[in-house]
């Protein structure tokens, strides 16, 4: 990815204190040692030059995010391959198994008004141990283009966001005079939400991804008069829907397969996503998950997986999980619990964070004790 590149002057990463160059990124990444295959992926400058030379030198490596407890001790796959942690739609989260290339045909057949120049720069808001950070990378790197650490950065020209941090971009207003592009998904979307971005003349792209697939499957720029907020479907790529209502996508980007098998599980040639979705106009409209999940903040939270991480606590005879809507997150889950003995909200949240991602955990509020 930098081998053309080792000698370009051009900027490839502001932050708050330093700009890289193109030539000071390749210089690092060559001095690099470091092999170690999992690891917590923090947004900064180490963890880009450790997956780029892991990249550059293919070798096989999984970001974790740092909300999550314990790194997974497993045996990676040689051969360069790129493991990421699906989201956790249904149950405990699969590692699913991606290839170089197919990262980067996902930038190539991507939106067209969204691929990069060497002036443009795309703010690094998402985690690099998911499919959207990481694939931030790919969209400046594959093009000479620039990524910021910092959001204070003022010639930002791109953000990914999922609704949550449209919102609060929303309340507080932005510094962003350069902005090109919000690219908006990982949550249901709000019709509402988008017109206060129209209005105020924020370019918003309506995305529709996955980390099996890529970050984008289906992309449009939102306009007011697409009140069902659908999306048009990528060059690549191709959807349809099931009987049930389900989202099946298949395309030149998907991904090789869960870990260890490394085979994707497929129905005639598509893989069924757990989204429900309608075709309209030959565009794409998300309706949502199916039936007993949610998304949090942009996270798929599994509520079965939730109930029986719950009950495996100690003391505890019966748990209800069910999702409540929240302004700020979108949905958040709420548990009623029986215990053999008594049992504070505090030891019960104590005992799930030992176990899973902080955004599984319900809040105090949100837990009642029977």
């Amino acid at each position: 990815m930098l081998s053309s590149l080792k000698s370009s002057d051009n900027p490839a990463i502001y932050t708050s204190k330093e700009v890289y160059t193109y030539k000071d990124l390749y210089h690092l990444v060559k001095k690099h040692q470091d092999r170690t295959p999992i690891f917590y992926a923090n947004n900064n400058i180490e963890c880009i030059i450790h997956i780029l030379y892991m990249l550059e030198n293919k070798l096989s490596f999984f970001p974790i995010n740092p909300r999550i407890p314990v790194l997974p001790k497993i045996d990676l796959a040689p051969g360069g391959k790129i493991h990421l942690y699906t989201s956790g739609s249904t149950g405990q989260p699969k590692i699913a198994t991606l290839l170089e290339e197919q990262l980067t045909v996902n930038v190539i057949n991507g939106h067209k008004e969204l691929i990069m120049s060497p002036q443009d720069c795309w703010l690094l808001s998402l985690s690099l141990a998911h499919i959207g950070g990481l694939i931030i990378l790919f969209r400046a790197f594959t093009q000479e283009a620039s990524i910021a650490l910092d959001p204070n950065i003022s010639n930002i020209t791109h953000l990914s966001l999922v609704p949550i941090q449209l919102q609060q971009l929303l309340d507080n207003g932005h510094h962003y005079t350069k902005l090109k592009s919000i690219l908006l998904g990982g949550a249901p979307l709000n019709y509402k939400q988008c017109i206060e971005a129209y209005q105020q003349n924020i370019p918003i792209y309506i995305t529709y991804g996955m980390t099996e697939m890529g970050p984008q499957i289906a992309c449009s720029k939102f306009h007011p008069n697409n009140k069902k907020l659908t999306a048009s479907i990528l060059q690549g790529k191709k959807i349809k829907i099931g009987e049930d209502g389900s989202i099946l996508v298949k395309g030149d980007s998907l991904f090789s397969g869960y870990y260890p098998e490394n085979t994707p599980p497929l129905t005639k040639g598509y893989f069924i996503t757990g989204d429900i979705g309608k075709i309209i106009n030959n565009k794409l409209q998300v309706q949502g998950r199916k039936a007993g999940c949610m998304i949090s903040g942009g996270e798929n939270i599994d509520l079965a997986y939730l109930k029986k991480t719950i009950l495996a606590v100690e003391n505890i005879l019966s748990c209800t999980v069910i999702s409540r809507k929240d302004t700020q997150w979108g949905h958040r889950p709420v548990v009623k619990i029986k215990s053999s003995k008594p049992i504070t909200k505090t030891e019960i949240k104590d005992q799930l964070k030992k176990i899973l991602p902080n955004y599984y955990i319900p809040s105090e509020s949100d837990i009642f004790l029977l």
